[in-house]
């Protein structure tokens, strides 16, 4: 195994703070708060799934997510200035400080949105079908965030779509998920009671 070798410079990017090696790859640097609320957060989840509160995964998200910001928001009172935040993350605490209630439909969105590895469990054909409608999915969303695409990726844009999927049994559980929403589960007050008194601590 080769050694690791020491980072020859380190620069800001779009992304945060980057370690540069000689191999010439980079490698983003997160602060020590942010690894600590990191590890807060999945610490958090692991407790959800150990007493079997993670059935209800929107709360145990959230739970695990306010605790993280909390954590910040504690560290930033107390040192009198805000904890070194990756970009995203940085957004991301913003948005669940001063409009909570966005936030929350914003953890709601990302848990509900579609993922690929999901869908293509319920599609029919062959493994050729299904890694070309993989293909053909990641490339449109790379294509309307606005990448240029090669010569090949656009030929493969260009040509017939692949057959729709099946995605009746994967609506079933999400209609499901989406239906205990509304039921109240242990980490959901669990939750709601620590994001009350955060919240009326900050009246």
């Amino acid at each position: 195994m080769c050694p690791l070798r020491p980072a020859t410079d380190e620069k800001k990017t779009d992304w945060g703070d980057a370690r540069e090696y000689p191999d010439g790859s980079r490698r983003l640097v997160f602060s020590k708060e942010e690894l600590a609320g990191t590890l807060l957060a999945e610490l958090l989840k692991l407790d959800a799934r150990l007493r079997r509160w993670d059935v209800d995964r929107y709360h145990a998200e959230l739970r695990s997510r306010s605790a993280e910001f909390r954590f910040f928001y504690q560290l930033g009172k107390d040192s009198g200035k805000l904890p070194r935040l990756s970009p995203d993350l940085k957004v991301e605490y913003a948005e669940w400080l001063e409009m909570p209630a966005d936030y929350i439909d914003f953890v709601l969105q990302a848990l509900a949105s579609p993922k690929a590895d999901e869908v293509l469990t319920s599609m029919s054909g062959s493994l050729e079908q299904r890694s070309a409608w993989s293909r053909r999915h990641d490339l449109k969303v790379m294509s309307e965030a606005g990448l240029t695409l090669s010569e090949l990726a656009q030929k493969t844009l260009s040509e017939p779509a692949p057959s729709t999927p099946d995605l009746s049994e994967a609506n079933e559980g999400l209609t499901l998920e989406v239906s205990r929403l509304g039921e109240t589960s242990p980490i959901h007050t669990l939750w709601l009671t620590e994001e009350q008194r955060f919240r009326e601590a900050l009246k």
